[in-house]
Order: structure tokens, then C-alpha cells, then sequence
């Protein structure tokens, strides 16, 4: 593959509309509102491909945050929906039923696991959805300590914040958001913060857990523990199942609720519709967004039918939650999951991907760790020689990988972990194609030949 340096003056001009229209708006939008990655403003997507404002192409790596799982403007989703607007597009579902939204719970109750009987609740946001499964736990359980873990994210509400432990910014200035929130460390292999081997290291991370629970938090005091069954704003961090097993005992030895916050493992992304049957662990509730929708805002909370009857609350569902749209497309999402057979697509796709990456980081010393299930994927970009984390290469990597035309980006708690999550029914051409483009822009870093940018660069 021909060798590029960047011709800043060239890209621009590729951008110009993109360029002009923030420039004119991006004052009325709020500093904290948006953390801008690229300079270009989206027209429109389909599949697996995103366009901006002067044409110009890209293939998504990223499906909007795991939202695009079925691709992009999916035509089973967008004609369901122009069939539902025909007839009703919403009515406020805490008020009256409606046949999408009843429909919407039983398929959710059969679909997510646990051989019980369940009910749901809706919401237009993860985020929203983690603040009423934190209402409901400690109205049912009559408790009000919550556990969660350092590098978890849970969304963006007070509450979801509260229990978020991805950076001190987001508390900063706030606390106590929700007083009684405790956090011990998610096990991360890679960078043991214990600076130890698993498994050879006998779970030192569960075992703080327990010690939180002897010496800080009585654990009949606990509500609920609250964990990503794979961190994916940490950077894509996979538990020994182990760990997760040992979670689930814990939480059933004391009348603890396991919710799992699946808004962005669950649908499909890595390989089983839902993470935690990776780990053969069964929740008290699951909490859902982001794909569930195929594009359309729509979260849930699905849980134990018992413990959701048990909340005393009434009307908690927002005006516009379990929207007859978002929910027709939800349904729809679930069954081009299923009839095309989406899972099992994601996880061959995935270990492909996993292989061509774990080769690419014999060749390139700045990847330090390939990483994923299915399609939810990390590649941890480090300083040659060592696991300390890079994120001025991780975004140099991203940003030639969007000048070549594939949009990825930097997550992890150091930003220097390249978010790799396709929409699930990308095809094996467009991947080697994505693929391929990383694999230059790793051999354009090894060569120096990207310069440091940013965005405010181009704005001035």
C-alpha cells in the first residue's frame, strides 16, 4: 500500500462545508455537550457507511457507540417504522397502552435471560434507564448502598453519573450526587492493578470486594452491585469469568441485586445477544439502550417480574418513553438480530478481525494488547517496549485512519484504546478494507509521518 503524509491543506479543502457550518454553529452548542473527534458534520449513513456534508465516505468502525448494530438505516427497521406512522406514531405509554410498547416487554421477557418470569419498564436513554433500575432496587430492597466499579460507565444522568467511576471529571463539582455509592476495582488484566497475573493472582479484585463488604459496607445494607458485564468505555476490558461467577454468588448469598448494564454489550455485539451469557451468569435485572433501537431512541430495564412489581412507584415511564416508533423499531431490530442470525455473524467476524489485529501487534510495537468478544473489540496502543498507555499515538492512529476513510476512535481511562465495533452485518470485504486502512495508518506512525493535530486547529 502506497505510504501517506498529510497534506493538511488538501483535507480541508475535502471538508470545506463540514468546516463552514461549525465554525457558524458550534457557538450555540453547549462546551460540554459534545466531544468532538473529527472535524466534519454527518449528512447521512447507510450500512456500514457514513457521509459528511461535502460527500465525502467513510466506513463506520465505531456504528454510532454500538447504536448502528444492524447497520445503518436498516430498510426492515425504516419500513416497520413508516408503516407504524401510518397508524400511530406515540402516545404517552404511562398513561395508556399501547400494542408496540406490550409487544416490546413480552419479546424482551423472552429473550433476555433467567428462566423466570420478567417484566420491563422503558425509557428513551441508557442513562435514563440506569437511574430508574437504581430507584427500583432500593425501593424493593428496602436498602440503599450501591456497588459499582472503577472504570465502569453508566451513563450521564445524575444517578447513572453517580455510579459511574470512568473519571473524576464527571463528578467534579457535584458531589454527593447520590450519597451511599461505593466503587472497588473491575478486574483488568492487562494493567493488574495489583500489579499481578491472572490466574495465578487468586482474584485479589473480588477479594477487595469482599473485604468493602466486611470492613465498609455491611452487605445487608447493599441494594444492588451494578457492573458492565465488559467495561466498553474503559476500553473494552473483559472479566475472567471467574469473576463474574463469583460476582453472582456473592449477590445471591446476600440478597444483593446483579444489575448488568448491557446498553453497550448487549444486542448482538459480542456474539451472544447478551454478554453475560459469556459468563454463564444470569441477572436480577438487565438494563438495555442504545442498539436496542436500531438507531431509534429506546432504553429498558428488564427484570425479575417480582422485584419490578415491588417498586412503589407510579407512572414512571417518561411522556415520550417506550415510543410506538421506537418501540416498532425495537421489535424489528430484534428480529433481524435473530433471523439473520447477527450473533454467530459477529463473533466468526470478530475472531477474524482478532486474528489480523494480534498480527498486525507483531509487527507494530505502539499495539500492546488485542483484545475482545465478537465484535466489541480494543486495541491498546502503548510506548514501544512497555504497557504504558499512548494516547497522543492512539489519536494520531485514528486520525490518519479518518483520512484514509474509516472512522474509529480513542476510548479506554486513558484514552489510547482504538474503539474497533462494526455494525454486525458489515460485510468480510468492508472489513479487510477497514482493516487495511489501520494497518497503514500504524505503518504512517511507525514511519513519524503524522503530524500532531486537533481540532480546534481547523476551526481557527
Amino acid at each position: 500500500m502506497k505510504r501517506h503524509r498529510s497534506n493538511l491543506e488538501e483535507i480541508r479543502g475535502r471538508i470545506r462545508r463540514s468546516l463552514s457550518i461549525i465554525s457558524r454553529y458550534r457557538g450555540y452548542l453547549a462546551k460540554g455537550a459534545s466531544a468532538i473527534t473529527y472535524p466534519i458534520v454527518i449528512r447521512s449513513a447507510k450500512g456500514c457507511r457514513v457521509w459528511d456534508l461535502d460527500g465525502n465516505e467513510y466506513l463506520d468502525f465505531i456504528s454510532s457507540a454500538s447504536i448502528a448494530n444492524i447497520g445503518h438505516a436498516n430498510e426492515e427497521v425504516v419500513n416497520a417504522v413508516r408503516e407504524q406512522m401510518r397508524k400511530l406514531i406515540h402516545y404517552i405509554g404511562s398513561y395508556f397502552l399501547t400494542e408496540p410498547m406490550l409487544r416490546l416487554a413480552e419479546k424482551l421477557s423472552h429473550i433476555t435471560p433467567g428462566n423466570f418470569k420478567k417484566k420491563a419498564i422503558f425509557g428513551l436513554s441508557g442513562s435514563e434507564a440506569v437511574d430508574m433500575a437504581i430507584k427500583c432496587v432500593r425501593s424493593t430492597r428496602k436498602r440503599k448502598a450501591l456497588i459499582s466499579f472503577i472504570g465502569s460507565f453508566h451513563g450521564t444522568t445524575c444517578g447513572a453519573t453517580a455510579i459511574t467511576g470512568a473519571t473524576s471529571l464527571m463528578h467534579k463539582g457535584l458531589e454527593t450526587l447520590l450519597p451511599g455509592v461505593y466503587f472497588s476495582n473491575f478486574p483488568d488484566c492487562f494493567r493488574c492493578p495489583f500489579d499481578q497475573e491472572y490466574p495465578q493472582c487468586g482474584l485479589l479484585c473480588f477479594e477487595q470486594l469482599e473485604a468493602l463488604l466486611d470492613y465498609v459496607v455491611d452487605p445487608g445494607d447493599v441494594a444492588a452491585i451494578f457492573t458492565e458485564p465488559i467495561q466498553g468505555h474503559a476500553g473494552v476490558i473483559i472479566p475472567p469469568k471467574e469473576f463474574m461467577q463469583k460476582l453472582s454468588q456473592l449477590c445471591n448469598r446476600n440478597g444483593i441485586a446483579l444489575v448488568l448494564d448491557e446498553i453497550q454489550t448487549g444486542m448482538g455485539r459480542t456474539g451472544k445477544m447478551f454478554a453475560c451469557e459469556h459468563f454463564g451468569v444470569i441477572p436480577d435485572v438487565i438494563v438495555l439502550g442504545k442498539a436496542l433501537g436500531g438507531g431509534f431512541p429506546i432504553s429498558a430495564v428488564v427484570g425479575k417480574a417480582d422485584l419490578l412489581d415491588s417498586w412503589e412507584t407510579d407512572a414512571e415511564m417518561p411522556s415520550l418513553a417506550a415510543h410506538a416508533l421506537s418501540s416498532i423499531a425495537a421489535l424489528t431490530t430484534i428480529d433481524v438480530i435473530i433471523e439473520e442470525k447477527l450473533c454467530e455473524a459477529a463473533m466468526r467476524k470478530g475472531e477474524y478481525m482478532l486474528n489480523r489485529l494480534r498480527e498486525m501487534m507483531e509487527e507494530y510495537p505502539q499495539i500492546g494488547d488485542v483484545r475482545g468478544l465478537g465484535l466489541m473489540i480494543g486495541v491498546d496502543i502503548v510506548r514501544p517496549g512497555t504497557k504504558d498507555p499512548d494516547a497522543r499515538s492512539a489519536h494520531k492512529v485514528c486520525w490518519r485512519s479518518w483520512e484514509l476513510g474509516l472512522i474509529t476512535m480513542p476510548i479506554g481511562k486513558w484514552n489510547n484504546v482504538l474503539r474497533i465495533q462494526p455494525p454486525l452485518n458489515i460485510s468480510e470485504e468492508d472489513i479487510d478494507r477497514g482493516l487495511n486502512i489501520l494497518e497503514q495508518a500504524f505503518r504512517d506512525l511507525k514511519d513519524n509521518r503524522i503530524p500532531d493535530v486537533s481540532m480546534e486547529s481547523w476551526l481557527t
